[in-house]
């Protein structure tokens, strides 16, 4: 909020009648859903009247229940791997497979292979 003499015409918000040039008045910036501040300009005396009839609606909508809570959406991706616990299973293993693949123990990958095959049969 910010008190100011007017420096040409303007139109108050509340009123709707025309602020003179030299005349007190209020510029508010009022924030819209798209994050642009919209100045809104007031005499002195409306705003004091808007400001006290704005506080006292939304307090009754929002004692009605009228006004709708915001629900805010899931940001991100979603894990792969329901816990911590599984991904660190699974990465360790698959990690595992590599190294006994490149080392030649078959047998040890075939094994490794069933027990990372049974963990994501889990999820």
């Amino acid at each position: 909020m910010r008190f100011f003499y007017a420096k040409h015409e303007q139109v108050c918000k509340h009123c709707r009648s025309i602020i003179n040039y030299g005349e007190e008045a209020v510029v508010i910036r009022w924030k819209s859903p798209s994050t642009i501040f919209i100045p809104l300009v007031f005499h002195t005396a409306c705003y004091i009247d808007w400001a006290i009839s704005s506080f006292n609606r939304r307090w009754q909508d929002w004692k009605l229940g009228a006004e709708p809570r915001r629900v805010r959406k899931k940001r991100g991706r979603k894990f792969k791997y329901p816990s911590r616990e599984q991904a660190k299973g699974v990465n360790r293993l698959k990690s595992l497979i590599s190294y006994h693949r490149k080392a030649g123990n078959e047998d040890r990958v075939t094994e490794l292979e069933a027990r990372l095959k049974e963990l994501l049969d889990k999820r």
